[in-house]
């Protein structure tokens, strides 16, 4: 029930504060403009006055986009079949769950940094609001505390990194072992079977790396930490202690993300968007998501924060 009324709140938290999900949508958009004008000029210029306009009017043409490949260079190299409809978000999250993002072309590498740099800056903003909220929301407050934290957020952004590089390490000393291990095995099942709960215990990792993550987030900015490993272990010690809380509040917001991601799925277009209608509502469709994904990463942090909050409550000596 903890768990279920932080939710509450942190979405309530966020759908209170429209202002701050347009600047972040705002960031997010203007980050990603110069990569994706980049892309659509080489589309434009790959394509041309050929033919091939029609056929990718009926759907992804393979051949056409062999071609391409074999032409394209830096962020051109980027573009693939999966950035038509959710394609992309279940990319990411392949990507994510493999560790092998460093592996992904240069360009857009360089491209995902810039945009983690940018919400490192934003993120400590978001928390000064959430942590210690302003009856009203200014511009100057919210970019102040941006950069008065950002250096400190950074370091433990850096500190994660190299959590997430263990659960990897891991991972791929894991799957090998599993092979082996099930080599005699006569039923598919029992491989299988094998192979998803290593699976399972690879993602209950990376989730647990990313709710310490978080909680020591809300440590460094709320308890005005200057320390990134201390507020680090501060964050680890604060999910051990209270499981539940944590991992119920980091289980609803899974699902309401995985939800949402469903609902886009049914409802995004593919491939062949013919008329400018269908491609504007194909663009309206996908912001409305990203706007979505950012509620719900706005209602997360606010709601972790709400958990924080109230068990240093809880612990609070009865007063005399």
């Amino acid at each position: 029930m903890v768990a279920l009324r932080a939710a509450w709140r942190g979405i309530g938290r966020a759908l209170a504060s429209p202002k701050l999900l347009l600047w972040l949508w705002a960031a997010n958009l203007l980050a990603a403009l110069p990569a994706a004008v980049v892309v659509e000029e080489a589309i434009h210029r790959e394509i041309g006055a050929s033919r091939v306009e029609e056929r990718l009017r009926d759907g992804f043409d393979m051949a056409w986009y062999g071609e391409y490949r074999h032409r394209a260079r830096g962020l051109e190299d980027s573009f693939t079949p999966t950035h038509s409809g959710p394609g992309a978000f279940f990319a990411n999250l392949d990507h994510w769950l493999r560790g092998d993002l460093l592996e992904l072309p240069p360009a857009l590498v360089a491209t995902g940094v810039a945009w983690a740099l940018l919400w490192v800056l934003l993120l400590g903003g978001v928390l000064e609001q959430w942590v210690r909220p302003a009856p009203r929301l200014e511009l100057g407050r919210f970019l102040s505390a941006a950069g008065r934290y950002f250096f400190r957020l950074l370091r433990l952004a850096a500190l994660t990194v190299g959590l997430y590089y263990g659960v990897y390490r891991l991972a791929r000393a894991l799957f090998p072992r599993l092979e082996e291990l099930t080599q005699t095995a006569t039923r598919e099942s029992t491989v299988l079977a094998a192979y998803l709960a290593g699976a399972a215990v690879v993602v209950a990792l990376l989730a647990l790396v990313r709710t310490i993550a978080d909680y020591a987030k809300i440590a460094l900015v709320g308890e005005e930490r200057r320390s990134s490993l201390f507020a680090l272990l501060a964050g680890a010690r604060f999910v051990l202690l209270h499981p539940v809380r944590t991992g119920g509040v980091a289980l609803l917001f899974g699902l309401a993300a995985a939800a949402a991601l469903a609902a886009y799925a049914l409802v995004a277009p593919g491939a062949g968007a013919a008329d400018a209608g269908a491609l504007a509502a194909a663009v309206g469709i996908g912001q409305l998501y990203l706007v979505v994904k950012l509620l719900l990463r706005l209602g997360l942090l606010g709601a972790e924060v709400t958990v924080y909050q109230g068990a240093a409550r809880d612990t609070l000596p009865p007063p005399l």
